[in-house]
């Protein structure tokens, strides 16, 4: 359990790609999820650090590294919302993998949105904000990554998916970074 007014963000072991886990009080964050082959394996963390749901899951962006273990989490754990990043219609994932972990997050019946720069998650006494810059030319889905500042008291920290040089010149040319 998580005291009144702390934060806890576990930088969580899935191999390949990444997978972090918010917790305030009454919250719990979920972003990315590493390959599915790493989805049982985090089912366990998450089983260990006794999350009984998560009110939002974060897919920073559609590389099947970040995307691949959430596929189980659906499976397992209820979850609230999915919040996914924009990008081009040309950069849309065809893949299997990609097709299985839309369908499996329908089937939770979890709620999908996509954030405007700005938006945020009000977690307890952190505030989770949601970054973006206007991808519709990026040729490269690491580009099109959502980043998630989380600030609490005097701490914060930037979760910034596979952005690339080019995707941070333009975060920071935008004065979001």
């Amino acid at each position: 359990p998580v005291a009144t007014g702390e934060v806890r963000v576990y930088m969580l072991d899935v191999g390949q790609g990444d997978a972090c886990l918010i917790r305030t009080e009454t919250m719990n964050v979920l972003i990315d999820g590493g390959e599915r082959e790493q989805g049982d394996h985090l089912g366990r963390m998450l089983h260990a650090l006794q999350v009984k749901k998560l009110d939002y899951v974060i897919n920073s962006h559609p590389h099947y590294d970040h995307f691949g273990g959430l596929i189980s989490v659906f499976e397992e754990i209820p979850v609230g919302k999915l919040v996914m990043c924009d990008f081009p219609e040309s950069l849309t994932p065809t893949s299997a993998y990609f097709e299985t972990f839309l369908d499996v997050v329908e089937a939770s019946g979890a709620a999908v949105s996509i954030p405007q720069c700005g938006d945020t998650l009000v977690l307890d006494d952190a505030v989770l904000t949601f970054l973006s810059v206007d991808n519709s030319n990026y040729t490269d889905l690491n580009d099109c990554s959502l980043l998630c500042r989380l600030d609490h008291q005097s701490v914060s920290f930037l979760f910034c998916g596979d952005l690339t040089a080019k995707g941070e010149r333009d975060f920071v040319e935008q004065g979001l970074i």
